[in-house]
């Protein structure tokens, strides 16, 4: 399928595959979508300034990124920020179309209907979007597809009135007729409410006029006269800033015109400036619009399409997408008249020229051939490249499985670097144009958004896991089944029930599932490890995480999707601990200690600390806090055994005592007195990998088994278990 991109600043119209339908979605083959004179055409032009000039603006990020530099080294820094500059971005958030496929939560909807979409997650310029179902509404019957294409835009600007809660036949001025404006001017008009505009620009004033709208043009005019001549002297009861400057005069004008007790309400971009004695005088409200109304950027309402109670939330999100419509359907607003052009998709980069042509015009869209996705149902979700279609001998064929930010900086470049091992066969996201561009930038064979075609594809022999955690499970078993080897970065899976399934389709398949435990392969750690079986045991050791700080509305804080901190994270340190004590040594009690959670500081079971007494009489000791400040290193674990001491540092540098540093064996390693320091941080990731390979190539390989994962993941839901159950006293 065809869909826009910003890619370095320019707009690029290309191939990706389409996306998966998921439970609690809809698939939209799209007829219209809108492109936003104001959002997208700053985002345009913002994506076309040099490194320099962002620096200039987001000094923060330039220190954030100077600290993961010092924390995790150039390269793999680079590389990060590398991939999020050159990777494509997909523009639009207001859409029209016909429902193609409907997920199976889906109750209210059936393939065939017209359909308006928002949301700059999904509603994208493209032909077709996976939309979740609280971003969609039903177009009324008399409603043409290209004027549901408005419904995201009509939203933003009714929620801007929304705010300003007024009653009808109050008077309502709107600064700015853009196409918000003029909207939201329309609305207000529609509703009883007293409209004045006001603009710069003589066209948006003229057309605003033709809609029934009493408008002025802002030079021509005294702006504060004319509400006062307009109002009886009082003033406007409310003023809503439908602007984009850099200017704080529209919102101090707005103070002067505003009545006693009266609300200034921003929906647009201005500076913030306050004249704080001209709000004081008269006790003005000051409101900020969010987006299309309550729901946006609530995950559990957006994505898993949990509505709020219309007793409690009247105006939601979806609710007033559809009254906008609704609107357009009873002819009290006409939108129309805002078309400046129509462009086909495929002429795309002309439209955002149009666009950006000093005339400024107001609605400008882009035509999609819908109805060939109407007659044909997708089967194709693969997109292929110019590359080798069947992978060397001897090499290992991949398909990666997801790629988040952590698997382009860490594992494509190490798979990249490891060619003499690994073939990239596949890729698959979520999102079409990011595995298109990461095949196309790791010489990856080709590109879907369906998982399952790799388990069609006898030319891979491993499926690389890397997605959201509550998918991990499923994912597996799907593989397993498949006869695929499975590598799958932790945690293994959520529940103690779907580890004991996953262990019987491993004992039934007998194929090997890798769990991306990487900090055992680290050298440090290996070389600690190697000096301890010459050391006679107990040990103690303290591991100390400074895990950062994760809010609640995080879906890693999500018990059902990211498994909460232990089960999502924590199963990293349980496996390192078990590896350093020893295989064939067993767990033999678990004890737990917790802050009590105050849903302020502390939101969930983020601070802890878990005790683990093994059979041989050795502890470890985890301690895991979100409280901490980030410039502290995240890691640091101190072990103790027969005489000797050995300190990691945040797997930059080892302190050892009792012992010369060269007796480690740590060619990496740079020594300086009692300390062993690496050039830059080192988990063990590409070592990982290696081992990895080394066994699947049936050579030596210190590649964790699988009995050590199940060992690892039972630790973890017992203290998981244990941390639920404990009472803060």
């Amino acid at each position: 399928m065809k869909q826009v991109f910003l890619k370095a600043g320019k707009i690029v119209v290309d191939e990706v595959p389409p996306p998966v339908l998921d439970e609690n979605g809809i698939l939209v083959a799209n007829a219209f979508s809108l492109i936003s004179s104001g959002t997208e055409r700053l985002r345009v032009e913002s994506g076309k300034e040099n490194l320099l000039k962002k620096a200039i603006k987001k000094p923060d990020l330039v220190k954030k990124v100077l600290f993961k530099v010092r924390q995790e080294g150039i390269s793999r820094t680079f590389s990060k920020v590398k991939g999020i500059i050159q990777e494509p971005k997909s523009i639009g958030y207001s859409t029209s179309g016909m429902v193609i496929e409907i997920g199976k939560n889906i109750a209210d909807m059936n393939v065939g209907d017209r359909v308006a979409c928002g949301g700059t997650q999904s509603a994208h310029h493209s032909e077709i979007d996976l939309i979740p179902r609280n971003l969609a509404v039903k177009i009324p019957e008399n409603v043409d597809m290209y004027e549901g294409a408005f419904a995201t835009i009509g939203a933003i600007a009714m929620q801007g009135i929304r705010r300003a809660d007024r009653s009808f036949g109050e008077t309502i001025v709107i600064v700015g007729l853009g196409l918000l404006g003029n909207l939201g001017a329309q609305i207000s008009n529609s509703e009883g409410y007293k409209v004045i505009g006001f603009d710069l620009d003589k066209r948006k004033v003229d057309l605003a006029k033709s809609l029934g709208i009493e408008s002025y043009i802002l030079k021509e005019v005294d702006p504060l006269k004319k509400v006062l001549e307009r109002t009886d002297g009082f003033g406007a009861d409310a003023v809503i800033l439908y602007v984009a400057t850099d200017s704080s005069q529209p919102v101090n004008l707005a103070f002067d015109m505003c009545r006693q007790k009266g609300k200034v309400v921003l929906v647009g971009v201005c500076g913030l400036q306050l004249d704080r004695e001209k709000m004081y005088k008269k006790e003005l409200d000051f409101l900020i619009s969010t987006s299309y109304g309550p729901g946006r950027y609530d995950r559990i309402y957006e994505e898993q399409g949990i509505d709020y109670p219309i007793g409690y939330v009247r105006w939601t999100e979806n609710r007033n997408m559809e009254e906008f419509l609704n609107l357009i359907s009873q002819d009290k607003v006409k939108v129309k008249e805002l078309i400046s052009a129509t462009f086909p998709i495929e002429q795309a980069m002309n439209a955002y020229r149009f666009l950006a042509d000093k005339e400024k015009p107001l609605a400008v869209l882009l035509k999609y051939e819908f109805e060939k996705y109407i007659k044909k149902p997708l089967t194709e979700r693969r997109i292929p490249l110019p590359f080798p279609k069947k992978k060397m001998e001897g090499k290992i064929g991949v398909g990666i499985i997801g790629a988040g930010s952590f698997v382009q900086s860490a594992h494509l470049p190490n798979l990249k670097n490891l060619s003499e091992y690994y073939h990239l066969r596949a890729v698959v996201t979520q999102h079409g144009e990011r595995a298109k561009f990461l095949s196309q930038q790791y010489r990856i064979d080709y590109a879907t958004t369906d998982y399952k075609e790799l388990l069609q594809d006898p030319e891979i022999d491993l499926s690389f896991i890397s997605t959201r955690h509550n998918l991990h499970y499923p994912m597996v078993i799907d593989a397993l089944k498949s006869g695929k080897a499975v590598f799958v970065e932790k945690p293994l899976c959520l529940t103690p029930e779907e580890l004991e399934n996953i262990k019987e389709e491993v004992d039934k398949k007998k194929i090997p599932v890798i769990v991306g435990f990487n900090r055992r392969y680290a050298p440090f750690m290996v070389a600690i490890k190697q000096m301890l079986k010459t050391l006679s045991p107990p040990y103690f050791i303290q591991y100390r995480v400074n895990a950062g700080f994760i809010p609640r509305d995080s879906w890693i804080q999500d018990p059902a999707i990211g498994g909460g901190r232990i089960v999502g994270e924590a199963c990293h340190f349980f496996d390192l601990l078990n590896f350093l004590i020893g295989r064939d040594i067993k767990v033999k009690d678990v004890y737990v200690n917790s802050i009590p959670v105050d849903s302020k500081n502390v939101i969930a079971q983020d601070n802890f600390s878990v005790s683990i007494r093994y059979s041989d009489g050795s502890l470890a000791v985890l301690t895991y806090t979100s409280l901490g400040d980030e410039k502290l290193p995240k890691e640091r674990m101190e072990v103790f055994a027969s005489g000797k001491v050995f300190i990691v540092n945040d797997y930059l540098s080892l302190e050892v005592y009792g012992i010369k540093p060269e007796e480690l064996k740590i060619p990496q390693g740079k020594i300086k007195g009692n300390r062993i320091i690496l050039s830059s941080q080192d988990k063990g990731l590409k070592q990982e990998l290696i081992e990895l390979a080394k066994f699947m190539k049936g050579e030596d390989s210190r590649v964790i088994n699988f009995e050590e994962v199940v060992s690892a993941m039972e630790l973890t839901f017992a203290a998981d278990r244990a941390i639920k159950t404990f009472k803060n006293s």
